[in-house]
């Protein structure tokens, strides 16, 4: 029988900037519950290559698909299978945070209740400041939130930039145990992290960027993999 399509996959994916080449020819396919680490030298595009995959900005050539559906197109049906953690907070200001989650739920047409929402609001010890504006949240409060929408929403890939960044111990603990809760529920995930201590836990697959290809792509990898593809490309 002959193997469907992947579920995941990339070909050929390329971005350039003021007339520099920064992702060059980007091409790699991810299957169901994978946990996939991105690494690479400062600069090297994986913050633009996570915003090409969650359509926040086109790339200048190549394709790619989610669960058979077209990327990079003026069909984004394939959105609603993937959701962005990103390094900087995608909030809006003003809103409170329970204003926040509510809306984003609407827009990704998430039947999420307002209990399932208070709920989480205790779970990650932010019930006290559900009602405030998020521009006064701190950069590890930001980050609870966001795992409170990932947590509700309804998604097959996940693409985090930087997740583990202003968590304190418990916060990086819950993080710990929803990788694992989501990793068990089929679902994927790409991320990013400077933190190769954490991406050894958490990854069963490395995919290394530098001159704007993959270099690297190893299955189970451990920190020496991870060290040793850094400093030979810093």
């Amino acid at each position: 029988m002959a193997a469907g399509p992947p579920f995941f996959s990339i070909s050929d994916i390329a971005k350039s900037f003021h007339h520099k080449r920064v992702l060059k020819s980007i091409s790699f396919q991810l299957n169901p519950g994978d946990r996939t680490v991105l690494i690479g030298p400062n600069g090297v595009g994986k913050t633009t290559l996570l915003k090409i995959l969650a359509g926040i900005m086109r790339p200048d050539k190549g394709t790619g698909s989610l669960q058979n559906l077209p990327m990079f197109t003026d069909d984004a049906r394939h959105r609603k299978n993937l959701i962005l953690w990103a390094h900087q907070s995608l909030f809006y200001p003003a809103f409170t945070a329970m204003e926040n989650l509510k809306f984003f739920f609407e827009l990704r047409n998430d039947a999420v209740s307002t209990k399932q929402i208070d709920d989480e609001f205790v779970k990650y010890d932010l019930h006290r400041h559900k009602s405030e504006p998020v521009r006064i949240y701190s950069a590890g409060m930001l980050q609870r939130l966001t795992m409170i929408k990932l947590s509700l929403s309804s998604w097959d890939l996940a693409l985090m930039d930087e997740p583990t960044s202003a968590l304190d111990i418990s916060g990086l603990k819950q993080l710990d145990q929803l990788i694992d809760t989501w990793s068990n529920e089929g679902k994927s995930i790409l991320f990013s992290t400077h933190d190769i201590q954490w991406a050894e836990k958490h990854s069963d697959r490395v995919i290394g960027i530098c001159n704007g290809k993959v270099e690297l792509d190893k299955p189970k990898p451990n920190l020496n993999d991870l060290t040793t593809f850094l400093e030979s490309n810093s």
